[in-house]
């Protein structure tokens, strides 16, 4: 059916599915350079410890890193912070060693802990041995009322690693 202009309906779904194909394989042409970029633009405050954004382009395979606790294998969740803070991120390496990923993968992390105001100053400089300071990954820090098993932290991650 034509409407007033003299166009179908029918016509304009052609145009936009030719408009769709065009854009997908400029996206496309993009995807194939495949890479990360980490960017904390000017137009915002400087955090020393973390990406405002994180963007991927290309071919990657992602991985998500349940959330990572600081028990050691033996099951001896430390009782300081430090210390279990220090345990979630190396247990958050193995789980990404084991799918052949590295800590320089990490684009997001989400942090849980049960007392904001005591973990702050102690977590970033646990964190600092872990992450790049020039490429730090997007990061979110939020307090929680209670974690399992007594923990005073826990950390998430999604990891990129190109294919």
């Amino acid at each position: 059916m034509d409407n007033d202009n003299g166009f179908s309906r029918r016509g304009l779904v052609g145009v936009a599915a030719v408009a769709a194909i065009a854009a997908g394989a400029s996206e496309t042409a993009a995807a194939e350079t495949g890479k990360v970029q980490y960017l904390r633009p000017q137009t915002m405050f400087h955090p020393g410890t973390f990406s405002h954004v994180v963007a991927i382009t290309g071919p990657h395979k992602l991985i998500y890193v349940a959330g990572q606790q600081g028990k050691p294998l033996n099951g001896a969740l430390p009782k300081d912070f430090s210390g279990q803070a220090q345990g979630a991120f190396e247990n958050m390496k193995l789980a990404l060693a084991a799918v052949g990923a590295t800590m320089d993968h990490v684009v997001k992390t989400t942090t849980y802990v049960t007392d904001l105001r005591a973990a702050t100053p102690l977590f970033g400089p646990v964190r600092a041995k872990f992450f790049s300071n020039d490429n730090p990954p997007a990061s979110t820090l939020l307090q929680v009322s209670a974690l399992t098993n007594d923990a005073l932290i826990e950390i998430e991650a999604v990891a990129a690693v190109p294919v």
